[in-house]
């Protein structure tokens, strides 16, 4: 079989010499609870002074920074959820009449006859 694109062993990475990876680091962020979170940058990249913790959501501190953290989000949940962005597109009221809609179609058979793969 014939090795394609991104799918080769890490011994033929550097094939020729044509590839260069740039130099990285660590950098590690704190949150308000305690979690570290570890980001690997190029060091040619522009450091954030936060990023977002990746066990709790809050916004995380640069360790050994100086840097204040405040939460930018102005109260939105941390996460949105699949429920969060439904609700941004139908009301209540719409969700109730299309989960009627499902079910009469259920029950009637309709939605197995109209069925296709």
């Amino acid at each position: 079989m014939r090795k394609m694109g991104f799918m080769f062993d890490d011994d033929d990475d550097d094939v020729g010499g044509l590839i260069r990876y740039s130099s990285r680091f660590e950098a590690v962020y704190v949150c308000e609870n305690g979690h570290e979170t570890s980001v690997t940058l190029s060091t040619d990249a522009e450091v954030p002074p936060d990023w977002e913790c990746a066990v709790c959501g809050a916004f995380a501190a640069l360790k050994n920074s100086n840097v204040e953290v405040s939460d930018k989000r102005n109260g939105k949940p941390k996460h949105s959820t699949p429920w969060d962005k439904l609700m941004k597109r139908r009301t209540p009221e719409e969700l109730e009449e299309e989960l009627k809609e499902c079910l009469r179609k259920l029950r009637t058979g309709e939605a197995i006859r109209n069925f296709t793969v």
